[in-house]
């Protein structure tokens, strides 16, 4: 009786993770979350940017808007190239599976 739970078990775990990719928020924070160096490479692959630095990458910090009704805010890779400007890069998926990096330009 336990071989059989464990093998279902095992068989529920393979089909999640054969529904899951890299960019998964979750899978994803697990991966890259203090991983600068991978990170970076990621990001100049995604943005075609050579120049870009990771600053820190902490896995979907959520910011409350003090605003009643207003928009919350996730935080994922704070950045910045060799001009000086610095980025919040979002890699999100879209439901038809495409992925795509949304950097924002952020004050300092």
């Amino acid at each position: 009786m336990a071989g059989e739970e464990i093998w279902q078990d095992n068989r529920t775990v393979e089909q999640i993770v054969d529904g899951m990719s890299l960019f998964d928020d979750d899978l994803m924070s697990m991966v890259f979350d203090g991983n600068i160096e991978a990170t970076e490479l990621l990001l100049k692959i995604i943005l075609k940017k050579d120049d870009i630095q990771v600053i820190s990458v902490v896995g979907q910090r959520e910011l409350q808007s003090p605003v009643v009704g207003g928009r919350d805010i996730r935080l994922d890779i704070p950045a910045k190239d060799s001009t000086g400007k610095h980025y919040n890069v979002e890699v999100q998926q879209k439901p038809e599976g495409r992925t795509y990096a949304a950097p924002d330009l952020i004050a300092v």
